[in-house]
């Protein structure tokens, strides 16, 4: 959003990247021109920044570690002051007041503003929206499920667990407990978020809860094709239909995505790391998230990795971050031919 505002001062168009982070059957233009559009959503995004870091000070957090945390918070980014990241403050209210703003990251912002408009019935209203509060408390359950007899009380494992799940979700990579030691259920719940990810038009990484949604759409009406082969079933998102151009883009970046993914955990296990610690490091990268399981969890480093392997994350990051294809169209020798 910020390179979106400031590209008219350089005379460069700005509304091939805005479409670019948004895989949906329609773009949301909040503005006429799409850098007025994108200045609205920054002043909303540093809005939300300035509350969390109020908010943070309430809490007892002092000025410069609130400032930095809630630039980190808002940006999905997930780093901390502390070595120990947020688990250090051990406050309740400071989880809670993080998650919240871990969730509103990870949503699109574009619902923010029609919310602050007058109109938060949006937000019930957004398909994407459902679907991104409903993965995140369905594996939120199963994981408090999976992890009851580890803690003394509900209120500590709803503390624990939706924070992580948060955190997760949301690609923002927070810790306020060594989810290694969690059982595999939980452990696998939350590497399916991690694919996952947040929202299109948020600050999260990931495949996006859109495109995760648009895919099942259309395993489904695969399946009816087989069943009736001759019955016409359009994919709609949000009450719109999806046309086959987005649908193809939908497809295709999924599978660069999952290949991608694959190839790194491949290439990861060849260098002689572990099944799990290939396997997460590689979608915790690709999805920007940071800390992953077993060698690379939440409170140990990367740094143990083999130099080369270091490397590949290092472009699985760069990949996830500019949306795959971006990068894809780059390496093409057709592009440099032109």
């Amino acid at each position: 959003m910020l390179t979106i505002a400031i590209l008219p001062y350089l005379r460069v168009g700005g509304m091939q990247i805005f479409k670019a982070e948004s895989p949906g059957p329609t773009v949301d233009k909040l503005k006429p021109r799409i850098t007025e559009t994108a200045k609205l959503l920054w002043g909303i995004y540093v809005g939300l920044t300035c509350l969390e870091i109020i908010l943070l000070m309430v809490g007892g957090m002092d000025g410069f570690d609130a400032v930095c945390h809630g630039f980190t918070t808002m940006a999905t980014g997930g780093f901390s002051v502390k070595s120990a990241g947020i688990a250090s403050y051990n406050s309740a209210y400071i989880d809670a007041v993080i998650t919240v703003f871990m969730l509103l990251g990870g949503a699109s912002f574009t619902l923010h503003y029609f919310s602050l408009s007058g109109n938060p019935g949006r937000y019930l209203r957004s398909q994407e929206f459902r679907w991104y509060i409903g993965l995140f408390v369905a594996g939120m359950v199963v994981i408090m499920w999976s992890t009851r007899s580890m803690y003394g009380s509900f209120a500590e494992i709803l503390r624990y667990v939706s924070f992580q799940t948060a955190s997760i979700m949301t690609t923002t990579g927070y810790a306020t407990y060594d989810y290694t030691r969690w059982p595999a259920a939980a452990q696998m719940t939350l590497l399916f978020l991690m694919l996952v990810g947040g929202s299109t038009g948020s600050t999260a990484g990931g495949m996006k809860v859109m495109r995760l949604g648009i895919l099942i759409k259309y395993a489904r009406r695969e399946i009816l094709r087989l069943i009736h082969p001759h019955a016409v079933v359009t994919i709609k998102w949000d009450r719109m239909p999806v046309s086959q151009e987005v649908l193809s883009s939908v497809v295709g970046f999924s599978i660069y995505y999952v290949l991608i993914f694959a190839i790194t955990s491949l290439i990861l296990a060849l260098l002689g790391v572990d099944f799990l610690t290939a396997v997460s490091a590689a979608m915790a990268s690709i999805s920007n998230i940071g800390p992953g399981l077993a060698s690379v969890g939440p409170f140990v480093s990367y740094a143990d990795l083999p130099s080369l392997g270091k490397a590949l994350l290092t472009f699985c990051m760069l990949v996830g971050r500019l949306e795959v294809y971006t990068v894809l169209v780059v390496l093409s020798p057709m592009f440099w031919r032109k």
